[in-house]
Formats: C-alpha cells, structure tokens, sequence
C-alpha cells in the first residue's frame, strides 16, 4: 500500500471522478492509498457519510478496504460500481452492499438554454426550503448546511419555484444537489433549467460535473440524461448484519 498526497499524484494514479470527487482537496479529513490497480479515497463526514470511495479491481480493492476499516473503523462506507461492491462484499464478507443508486457525470456544457434560470438571492433560502420540504424532504444539501455553497432557481409569479445547488465539490469535480421543482411548476422547464444553469456552471469551473440520483427515479434520470449526462450504477457497503 502507498499513500497518495498530492492531487498531482491521486490524478496520475486514477481517472475516475467519483474517487477524485471523495479525495476533494487532499486535506484535513481524507486519506488516499493505491495498492496495484485500487486507489481508495477515505474522507470524514463528506455530504453527512464517512466514505471510502474506490476504484480498481475487487481484489486489490479488498486489501485497501481491509486495512482501511481496521484502523478508521466501521463507519467508512466503500463506494463505487456497482457489481464492484457486490464483489468487494464477496471477498470481506464483514460487508453488505446497499440498493444500488445512480452516480452521473457530464464533461459538456448542455446545449440548453437556462432560460430565467439565476443564482438565487440570500433572502430566497427560506422559499427554496419551502421547494425541498415540498418536492424533496430527504435533500442532504440545504440553504446554509456545511459544505453548500451556492443556489441556481427558477421562479413563476408565486415566487422560486425550482432549485439546484452546488454542494461539496473537488477541485476537478463539481457536484450538483438539491435538484428540486414545486408541484405547481411541474412540466415547465425550470428543474430542467435551473439543472442546465447549474451543470454549465461547474463544467465551466471544475471540468467535470456530477449528481447523486436515486436509480428508481426514472423521470429525474432522463432530465439529467436529456442534459448530456451518463448515468453510472453504484453502490455502498455498510456492515453486514450480525
């Protein structure tokens, strides 16, 4: 095992964007380690988790995680592909793999316009909770929470009406949260463009933006999909019951 320090040294050891994005600036709270083909990112308390994110074969994964959860303890969650975990959980049986839920990348700016869409004003945060209580209550990026640092919306005659945020983002990956649009604004377009607006944004600035969505939320998926988005199965695995 050899531990990662740099960015510089994480970029020439991996690609994938879900371990760049965990790495986030190398600092206080992450470690990265490369054994083989793996490159693992554990970092404390990223989006409310522990994680582990990791890349590589299962095999050279498992050493990485094995050592990993012995020292950093059980809290760490690893994540990535999804049939990866499954087979990581295989190989350290002290693990069970989460439903699998969907990680999506875009290198691209959107050819969509974003229309009215704006970065919201301070005195907006209590209507854009109003949106996310309404339209998405288990949102984990809220108005103000750590890490969440800015907010797209679109708005109609009664007020913001559709929200996106940018939330615990990496130097090379942005990451967008807190997509969510009023019942009565459904079917006009504004998650759509508060999503482009967002999406533009953080390629501009970071090179490679990214969400979490949930797999099951097959409307949600093809708006991100129509913005140029690739849709990647994950998973997460969590202690296995006793």
């Amino acid at each position: 095992m050899e531990r990662l320090l740099t960015l510089d040294q994480l970029r020439d050891a991996c690609t994938d964007p879900l371990v760049l994005w965990a790495a986030q600036d190398m600092g206080s709270g992450v470690e990265v380690w490369a054994h083989g083909s793996a490159v693992a990112a554990a970092v404390t308390d990223l989006a409310r988790r522990h994680r582990l994110a990791v890349t590589g074969t299962v095999a050279d994964i498992a050493v990485l995680v094995r050592a990993l959860l012995d020292r950093l303890g059980p809290e760490y969650r690893p994540l990535g592909d999804a049939d990866t975990i499954v087979g990581l959980c295989d190989l350290v049986p002290k693990l069970a793999p989460s439903r699998p839920f969907g990680w999506m990348t875009a290198t691209r700016a959107p050819g969509t316009d974003p229309g009215s869409a704006r970065p919201a004003a301070r005195n907006e945060q209590a209507a854009i909770n109003q949106v996310l209580d309404e339209s998405l209550p288990d949102s984990l990026a809220r108005p103000g929470g750590p890490g969440v640092t800015r907010w797209w919306v679109g708005t109609d005659d009664l007020g913001v009406a559709a929200c996106a945020a940018e939330a615990w983002s990496a130097p090379d990956v942005g990451l967008l949260a807190g997509v969510a649009t009023s019942h009565r604004a459904r079917g006009r377009g504004l998650g759509k463009a508060v999503t482009a607006a967002g999406l533009t944004t953080l390629i501009r600035e970071h090179g490679t933006a990214a969400l979490m969505v949930d797999g099951a939320n097959t409307a949600a998926r093809a708006l991100y999909e129509s913005l140029g988005m690739i849709y990647r199965p994950i998973r997460a695995a969590a202690p296995a019951a006793a």
